[in-house]
């Protein structure tokens, strides 16, 4: 019987201890696989394993995990499972592992073909553990989870219907540490006029490729401060995603929520509220302290049914 499930991703290690299906202990961590020195065998991250919730397991134990753990560059890699994808699909899709010690199930990420080929590892958790904390109102939900690769996900009929990546996140950095454009910009520089501003024209423009470089050369004509270049980015590159993202946000009516860290979901609110768009945070409750933990919870059940 599952009692551990691990989110293992790029940068972070989050673990969750159950019992009869709640969360009774959880713990956090830095040691994400970028930062393990990988060798030729699993080793390393059976150590890592080990060292992270060791005093949690018992002989009878037995594991789920999820995120970048299950990517080529993981312990153990799992297939793409096509949209649209059910908790039960996850489970009946399961990759199991057995340690020396213990029997551990490794999450599929999920997959579309159509429009474009898109994947996700990680997400799909949260996504199903969102949908099994919110009241059944029988409406498509629109789930968004700001980040360096930006997700839009749609909800319908406790599945993941579709969804879509943007690398609204990535492209923000690159600009700013490895281009020109960005190079005039202060470090900690922020204006929220000009956040405002750069929302409406990269939501009312097709194309933003000629609106970037106004980062650089309003600089030098002295029409935009140093310290206003990350906010004219940030708000030039998240109101193209929304306007990119329309037709999701059409089949949802409206029913938006957004997944993520504090930051960012204030910047997305704000957004959207300039645009007269109606959006909220998710809200954990008291069963569960995130939307993570909701979603292997509801994995759990349907395993251990």
């Amino acid at each position: 019987m599952i009692n551990v499930a691990i989110d293992w991703g790029s940068t972070s290690f989050r673990a969750y201890l159950f019992e009869n299906h709640r969360v009774v202990d959880r713990r956090e961590s830095s040691c994400g696989i970028g930062s393990i020195n990988i060798d030729p065998s699993d080793s390393t991250f059976h150590s890592v394993f080990y060292q992270q919730v060791g005093d949690w397991l018992t002989t009878e134990s037995e594991i789920l995990l999820s995120g970048m753990i299950t990517s080529v560059n993981g312990w153990v890699e799992t297939p793409y499972i096509p949209c649209p994808v059910s908790c039960n699909d996850i489970v009946q899709t399961l990759t199991q592992y057995r340690t020396d010690k213990h029997t551990l199930y490794f999450v599929p990420g999920i997959c579309q073909h159509n429009p474009q080929a898109d994947v996700m590892r990680g997400e799909e958790v949260q996504l199903l553990g969102l949908h099994s904390q919110r009241a059944a109102d029988g409406r498509k939900q629109l789930v968004i989870m700001p980040g360096t690769h930006s997700k839009w996900a749609l909800l319908d009929k406790a599945t993941v219907q579709r969804f879509r990546t943007f690398v609204t996140g990535e492209l923000h950095s690159t600009l700013l540490a490895h281009t020109l454009i960005g190079r005039l910009a202060t470090e900690n520089g922020w204006c929220d006029d000009t956040f405002l501003n750069a929302v409406s024209l990269g939501h009312r423009t097709s194309g933003i490729l000629a609106h970037l470089f106004a980062a650089r050369s309003s600089v030098l004509l002295d029409t935009m401060q140093p310290e206003q270049v990350r906010a004219y980015l940030s708000g030039l590159l998240i109101g193209s995603e929304i306007r990119e993202a329309h037709d999701m946000m059409h089949d949802a009516n409206d029913n938006v929520t957004l997944i993520g860290t504090d930051t960012l979901i204030e910047k997305y609110l704000i957004a959207f509220k300039a645009l007269g768009i109606s959006a909220k945070p998710a809200i954990a409750n008291a069963t569960y302290p995130d939307v993570t933990s909701a979603g292997f919870a509801a994995l759990i059940r349907h395993f251990n049914a």
